[in-house]
């Protein structure tokens, strides 16, 4: 098992380091040139605005955001830890895979770790004093959220509770400064709201699942913690992220495998006519797909402003039709969809649509990978990472 996650990490080497992706493609490298004049990405240099070497630690860095994330801090210079708890939700050796190449190549190393363990949080904080924290570990997924409730509230609620706790405690102990907090919200909060594109001051009183409840309760928590206790804290509501070493659970993934292995593939319909920036007329799930490329930058530049008390969109702004996402997985993958039609179905919404007038304010964010360019990352990773796992099934 060991020796195959270690070829595994020597496999996928390009396909987690954004200059080595920069060096092999013309397009990448050209929305890179781009992407780095913003204050955030100069860092790359080597530069930073403070003296003092940044203590971030990452919860639920084996997942696929806490991943990436963690591996440009990484590479921008700061100091690194690592938490997850491996949980079963989706496959294991993904996770080991993506914790691997954390070790190996950043020098990141990750504890086994569960955020609603508050003892074992306060002692991992009095030990490393973290100047920053980014808390992405959750329970994720919308569809599982209606069979399995209880973790949801568990992990995203609880969890959250249980993290903003170990950090008063210890830093109140200690005499030392609250750190700056950013945690991942969701553009589920927005649930049935038919107005798009979703605004920050939208009403968020129409959630359509559980999971969406659990993201609107972490935001609430946050605006608690900030008004008693003066924490900083920055609510990031992600919209469809998606890419290299992303989550099998996600539309784009199961379609992809669906494509590769000629399976039946199933496409959601709608009753109601869903956007009107097509022609003609569109009855059939349209989502706001954000590059993980662009995921980072923006989260990256969240946690170096450190703002009071916000939450802010970060997305793509352009919902396309999930018809016209697999036809470019065909495409890219040599293969045609075998579809079958289905209604929406429970907890889903139509739509997802991003405003992100105020990221681009804050945050200097600007998305910079579309939809073609970003599968085309990601198909060569997925079929790399399908081809590594028949090569070594016996190891793992």
């Amino acid at each position: 098992m060991f020796k195959a996650i270690i070829h595994g990490c020597l496999l996928f080497h390009c396909s987690v380091d954004v200059d080595n992706f920069g060096r092999k493609r013309k397009w990448f490298h050209n929305r890179r040139v781009k992407a780095f004049s913003s204050p955030v990405w100069l860092l790359c240099s080597g530069k930073h605005p403070t003296t003092e070497r940044r203590r971030v630690l990452v919860t639920g860095a084996a997942g696929f955001i806490g991943f990436h994330v963690a591996k440009s801090l990484s590479q921008l210079g700061d100091f690194v830890v690592g938490i997850d708890n491996f949980n079963d939700y989706y496959d294991r050796n993904l996770k080991r895979l993506r914790a691997q190449v954390l070790l190996h190549q950043f020098g990141i190393s990750l504890q086994d770790l569960d955020i609603t363990d508050q003892e074992a949080l306060e002692h991992l904080i009095r030990e490393y004093q973290f100047t920053h924290i980014l808390h992405l570990a959750a329970q994720a997924g919308v569809q599982y959220s209606l069979v399995n409730p209880l973790s949801y509230t568990s992990s995203n609620v609880q969890g959250f509770v249980s993290l903003l706790e170990a950090l008063k405690n210890s830093c109140l102990s200690m005499n030392l400064d609250f750190p700056v907090i950013v945690y991942a919200s969701s553009s589920s909060v927005y649930g049935k709201n038919k107005k798009v594109p979703f605004s920050e001051s939208d009403s968020v009183t129409m959630p359509a699942n559980i999971y969406a409840v659990t993201k609107i309760s972490n935001e609430l928590v946050a605006q608690v913690y900030h008004n008693l206790y003066g924490f900083k804290l920055t609510g990031l509501r992600y919209f469809t992220v998606y890419g290299a070493w992303g989550r099998p659970d996600m539309s784009y993934y199961l379609f992809a495998e669906a494509i590769y292995e000629q399976r039946e593939l199933f496409l959601y319909q709608t009753e109601q006519p869903v956007l009107s920036i097509y022609p003609g007329t569109v009855m059939e799930p349209c989502r706001d797909f954000t590059h993980i490329t662009d995921i980072i930058k923006g989260t990256i530049a969240a946690l170096y402003k450190g703002y009071d008390c916000e939450v802010i969109n970060l997305g793509n702004c352009y919902p396309q039709r999930i018809s016209y996402m697999v036809q470019c997985l065909e495409e890219l993958l040599g293969k045609k969809a075998i579809i079958r039609y289905r209604p929406l179905p429970m907890g889903d919404v139509p739509c997802t649509y991003a405003d992100i007038s105020k990221a681009k304010n804050l945050l200097d964010f600007e998305p910079q990978v579309n939809l073609e360019q970003g599968l085309k990352d990601f198909s060569e990773w997925f079929i790399r990472w399908k081809e590594w796992k028949v090569d070594h099934a016996s190891a793992i």
